[in-house]
């Protein structure tokens, strides 16, 4: 396992056997490459924001522009779940763990 944000369209290949801090080996934002200077947008709740949930690193974001949506998470999940079901869960491999022989 391992924690962190489980982004959508966000791929991450991790290998435990290299020294922490240099262990991923790939990480891709929808199929493309993460560019570090690029600005990206990130939906999350104000309880992941506020660095809830072991997210300190999104304190950080606070001075970044916000938009309130006005949207409850729950509302749009609903909406969602009436729209698709039957839900029918899979794993997608946004983390895989490509761990090199030592």
């Amino acid at each position: 396992g391992g924690s962190g944000l489980y982004i959508s369209g966000m791929h991450v290949k991790i290998d435990r056997n290299r020294p922490q801090g240099d262990r991923v080996v790939s990480f891709e934002i929808g199929g493309e490459p993460y560019v570090p200077d690029k600005e990206y947008r990130l939906v999350t709740t104000d309880y992941l924001l506020e660095g809830n949930s072991g997210m300190k690193k999104l304190l950080s974001l606070r001075n970044q522009t916000a938009i309130e949506s006005g949207v409850y998470m729950r509302d749009s999940l609903i909406e969602y779940i009436k729209e698709f079901s039957p839900l029918e869960p899979k794993l997608d491999g946004r983390w895989q763990w490509v761990d090199s022989k030592q």
